[in-house]
Parts: structure tokens; C-alpha cells; sequence
């Protein structure tokens, strides 16, 4: 596979660098509020400093410099800063979990981890977790709790709106940037990145200035029911049309997700329940699909030579993975990714009693190489071996229960879906939002929709008291 110029790497990171100040410019003079900054960040992660890791993007910079003015923030006035309990417990559980699998290395009751050289590696990786990822996310948080009380749902929508607009402009032109021009280096300055430049015309996959194409598709699926709440329908076929351009699952996904969390269980107006009755539906439907697999892959093959079967079913059918004889590809009928989910999931099946703390924070390169084995992936495989891959898993539920525990996820999930009815389509929408964070990296994007609904429902009760009280 071809990649691009030295120079072009550089002049990404530089651009990275200056997205990332521009943002937090037109945020620190308040041109824009926190939930602009936040999401202008999220949707231009394309652009990273590859000298330094591929994590290190435009959200991660400005994240950082966010954390820091709110550390200096707390700082200033800490005689007056309270913090919710539950929010001490989320911030200490990765801690406690990092200390059980310390423990349980140190005592050697299970030697379950692949460890290259000195051990001094497993126990660092906790505390640079914590100091790299988790404080800064959880001060950018505290930022957005004090700020966001300006911000209304509309609001939200309104821009979500907007740069899916602006997002599918970008789309178009890296599609006909990419068969206008076959330099790689042109087309990566432009957000579409090496892996998804292709001669085929139904192989390109845009992605906007998103990380990946799954984001952007996952972004798109996001704005369609606003859209067609709106009325909006030309704009919903403009987002449908680009969504299938992503060549990406996760967008057919989410449009059965959103199909099922808003007329299946239409009347239901409790988060929780639309969210676990939905969950269970889509499981009851992948289960099928993966017990029906063999038939519906002979019947479609022969569709094999046309535009269609190439750009929507080619990697559906290439994620059951059909020539791989490993027993353990799926989880509840979902294709599990064979560099990604599948080994973590493979680990903790071997391993069940780590599902109860998790396996600890950022100790996912620590996972045996064994468990990347295979010929479609000696790369992953290889820098398993190196300790030189920390495992990335798009599916954020898995990724949570692997890395903090099921006892984390499960007070996460209730602490974040305790919120009170506000109107049937928020309470709808904010469960279609939890159906696509089981899918995709929506973390920031999920919690700034908690807390509007949060602070949406205090002004709705301040309201009615207010107008209570002057009849």
C-alpha cells in the first residue's frame, strides 16, 4: 500500500496544530461556546501529529489546553468547588481497577498477560493512562457542566446540523478529488488518508475531515432523525446518500437502530427501557442474520460483479470472515473485528473473571500475540509481539467493560440514563444516541447530550415553579 511523503506528514501535524489553535482562539474569545469547540475538535480529527502517535489529533489538543485553563479554573476557586459523589466513584474505579490488575500480576494468580522484558511497563501504563487520557477528559467535562447551562437542545442540533453540512461538501470533493487525481499526498492534505484512496470508483471511502469514514457515518446517522423531525427531507437524502459513499457498516447499523429506538418502541418513555428492549431487537436480528449467514451469502453472490454489491455488500459479507475457521468471530451474531474486538473479547472469554474489574487501562498491548494470530492480520500481530499496539476498539461498550470492568460500565450506564422524561424526542433520541455509542467512538458527543438533558430538564422545572408561583 502506498503512503505519503515525509514532508506531507509534516504538513499534516502542522495543520493540525492550527486547527486546533484556531479552535481554541475562537473559543477562548468567545466566538464560540463550549459545545462549538468541543465538536469542531471531534469532526476535524483527521488531522493528528503522526511524529508523535496517532492519538495526539486536533480533539486531543484542544482537550489539553481545555483541561489545563479548568485546572487553573478549580485552582482559583477551590474554597467553592464541589464535585457529585458518583462522579468521585467514575474517576476512581479505573484506579481500582488498575490496582486489581496490579495485584493480580504481582502475585502471580494469574499469568495472563504478555510482558516483554521488565514488568515495569505494566505498571506505568496505568498512571500514564490517567495523566495522558483520563484527567484531561474528565476536566474537560467539569468544563462543559459549568458552561453548558447556556446551550439549549436546539441549539445542539442546530450545529450537529450544520457541520454534517459542511462535512458532506468536503465528502463530495475528496470524492471527486480522488478520481480527479491519482497524488496521494494532495488527497491525504485534504483529510482522505491513504488506506481509503482507491481507483475503484466503489472502493473510495470519504470521511470528511473525520478520524475515519465509521465517524463520519455514525455523525451522519446521528443528524438524520433531527432531519426528519424537521421536516428536512432533502437533507436526509443528501445524509443517506453520503453515509452509503462511507462504504461503512456502521451507518446501516445505525439506521436500523434508529428504525427500532423510534417507531418499534415509539411510546415507551423510559431511556433505559427504549435502550435495552432496542439493544435486545438488533441482538435477536444479528443472531438471525448469523444463523441464516450461509444461505444469504450464496444468494447474493451472484450479484458479486455489480456497482451495488461493491459499495454496500462486499464488506458486510467480508466481516463474517467466511474463510477463517476460529470459533470465536462473533459475539450474539455481531462480526467481531479481526484486529480489534475479536482478540479482546477471545482474551476475556479465557480470562472471564477479568469482565469484573476490567483488564486495566491502556493494558491492552499487554494481551499474548497468540490471540492476533492470523494471516490477514501479521501486522497487528507483529507489533503485538513488539508491545507497540495499544488495542483500539470502535465498539465503546466492549472497550469500557474490557479496559474499566462491567462494574464501571454499569454505574456509567445508570449515573448517564438517569434522566427524566423531557419530550418524546429527545427521550428517544438520547436512547438511539446510547444504541449508536455501542458501535462507535460518540463518547464526548453522548455526554454532552446528558447534560443538556440535564440542564434542559432543570429549566423546564424552573419554569413550571416560577409560573407556579406567580398564579
Amino acid at each position: 500500500m502506498n503512503s505519503i511523503s515525509p514532508i506531507t506528514e509534516y504538513f499534516i501535524s502542522f495543520l493540525c496544530i492550527i486547527i486546533s489553535i484556531c479552535i481554541l482562539i475562537l473559543y477562548i474569545s468567545k466566538k464560540i461556546n463550549i459545545v462549538e469547540c468541543i465538536i469542531y475538535a471531534f469532526v476535524t480529527q483527521a488531522y493528528s501529529i503522526a511524529q508523535i502517535g496517532p492519538t495526539i489529533t486536533t480533539f486531543y489538543l484542544v482537550q489539553t489546553i481545555i483541561a489545563f485553563l479548568e485546572l487553573c479554573y478549580l485552582f482559583k476557586n477551590r474554597d467553592n468547588f464541589k464535585i457529585k459523589k458518583i462522579f468521585i466513584l467514575l474517576f476512581l474505579l479505573p484506579i481500582i481497577s488498575y490496582l486489581f490488575c496490579f495485584v493480580d500480576f504481582f502475585f502471580k494468580i494469574r499469568n495472563h498477560f504478555y510482558i516483554l522484558g521488565s514488568p515495569k511497563s505494566l505498571f506505568l501504563t496505568g498512571p500514564f493512562f490517567y495523566i495522558k487520557t483520563y484527567i484531561p477528559f474528565f476536566l474537560l467535562i467539569s468544563r462543559l457542566s459549568r458552561e453548558i447551562r447556556f446551550c439549549k437542545f436546539s441549539f445542539f442540533f442546530e450545529i450537529l446540523h450544520k457541520v454534517a453540512l459542511l462535512s458532506c461538501i468536503v465528502g463530495i470533493f475528496q470524492y471527486v478529488l480522488n478520481l480527479s487525481t491519482s497524488n496521494i499526498d494532495l488527497k491525504a492534505i485534504f483529510g482522505l488518508k491513504a488506506a481509503y484512496q482507491s481507483d475503484s470508483l466503489e472502493k473510495i471511502r470519504i470521511s470528511a475531515f473525520f478520524q475515519e469514514p465509521k465517524h463520519f457515518s455514525a455523525f451522519l446517522a446521528l443528524v438524520i432523525p433531527y432531519c426528519g423531525y424537521k421536516k428536512k427531507y432533502l437533507n436526509v437524502a443528501l445524509f443517506l446518500l453520503i453515509g452509503i459513499l462511507t462504504i461503512s457498516q456502521t451507518f446501516y447499523i445505525c439506521l436500523i437502530c434508529f428504525f427500532i429506538s423510534f417507531f418499534l418502541f415509539k411510546k415507551i418513555q423510559n431511556v433505559r427501557l427504549v435502550i435495552v428492549y432496542s439493544l435486545s431487537i438488533l441482538l435477536f436480528l444479528t443472531s438471525l442474520i448469523s444463523l441464516l449467514k450461509n444461505d444469504l451469502i450464496k444468494n447474493v453472490y451472484k450479484y458479486q460483479d455489480s456497482f451495488i454489491y461493491a459499495l454496500i455488500i462486499e464488506r458486510a459479507i467480508n466481516r463474517y470472515d467466511i474463510d477463517d475457521v476460529s470459533e470465536n468471530n462473533e459475539l450474539l451474531g455481531l462480526p467481531l473485528q479481526v484486529d480489534l474486538e475479536r482478540p479482546v473479547v477471545n482474551f476475556l472469554k479465557d480470562n472471564g473473571y477479568l469482565f469484573i474489574m476490567g483488564y486495566g487501562p491502556g493494558n491492552g498491548k499487554f494481551i499474548p500475540p497468540n490471540y492476533f494470530e492470523s494471516n490477514k492480520m501479521n501486522y497487528r500481530y507483529y507489533k503485538q509481539l513488539e508491545e507497540n499496539a495499544p488495542v483500539h476498539m470502535n465498539m465503546r461498550w466492549i472497550y469500557v467493560m474490557a479496559e474499566f470492568g462491567v462494574i464501571f460500565f454499569c454505574i456509567f450506564f445508570w449515573r448517564l440514563t438517569s434522566v427524566k422524561f423531557y419530550d418524546n424526542f429527545s427521550t428517544h433520541y438520547y436512547a438511539y444516541f446510547w444504541l449508536i455509542f455501542f458501535f462507535n467512538e460518540i463518547d464526548i458527543l453522548l455526554i454532552i447530550f446528558y447534560f443538556l438533558f440535564f440542564t434542559q430538564r432543570v429549566k423546564q422545572l424552573t419554569l413550571y415553579h416560577n409560573n407556579g408561583s406567580t398564579t
